[in-house]
């Protein structure tokens, strides 16, 4: 979600985020939005997608972002197509410079497509024994998908607390860790009870998430731009 938010604040350009967690997915709670439609129509209708089916399943959010949500309703276990989400990301890539996909667990072999067509695949775990083991499991099951543009994302990070440096990580994982957004508990439990993205805090985390979109586009960040004009202006 702030990684979508941050794209299109810093870019100025458009980006579609695309909740597939047709089980628990909670993109739409993390913004306040209350969608008509959701990727459930998009699976219930796998012949009719087309852009304009399309654009009918995606609320506008702001900053150029638009959303399609995860059901409310939980199923056990959802019927999600390869080529429906092949069709899917084919339309959204069509339509906008960036699409952001966040993967849940019910996608089944669907999420194997999903893989090899992305440009980079975040992991996001955290520095404790229990998340680096099913970390580990992730990656060997990206092994499947040779040459898989995959960047370790430490969230919560607290350098002080911090009982795994970079090497241990790596060590035990087979990649060192590329991202570490701090642990601001505070902050993000505000944000996301009040539907407000974290990334729009002035926040450490802000600040990192916007790194991460910023290396992401190609494009240098907002507050790095305005520091060069201070300086030569």
């Amino acid at each position: 979600v702030n990684f979508a938010v941050a794209l299109c604040e810093e870019t100025g350009g458009e980006a579609a985020l695309l909740d597939l967690n047709p089980q628990l997915g909670d993109v739409a709670v993390l913004l306040g939005l209350t969608p008509r439609f959701t990727i459930a129509e998009a699976f219930q209708n796998a012949d009719r997608l087309d852009k304009e089916f399309v654009n009918g399943l995606a609320v506008p959010y702001r900053a150029g972002l638009s959303v399609i949500a995860a059901p409310d309703s939980y199923v056990a276990a959802p019927n999600v197509e390869g080529r429906t989400v092949d069709r899917l990301l084919d339309l959204l890539r069509g339509r906008f410079p960036y699409v952001v996909v966040d993967a849940g667990l019910g996608l089944g072999t669907a999420a194997g497509r999903l893989f090899q067509v992305s440009t980079t695949i975040y992991l996001v775990t955290q520095a404790d024994i229990p998340a680096l083991r099913n970390c580990e499991r992730y990656l060997s099951h990206f092994r499947e998908y040779p040459g898989l543009p995959v960047e370790l994302v430490i969230n919560r990070y607290h350098h002080a607390q911090n009982e795994f440096d970079d090497q241990r990580i790596q060590e035990a994982l087979g990649i060192p860790p590329k991202w570490k957004v701090p642990n601001d508990y505070a902050t993000a439990h505000r944000a996301s009870n009040a539907g407000t993205p974290l990334v729009l805090t002035h926040s450490a985390a802000a600040k990192i998430l916007r790194l991460m979109a910023c290396e992401a586009s190609g494009k240098p960040c907002e507050t790095q731009r305005r520091k060069k004009f201070r300086l030569f202006g």
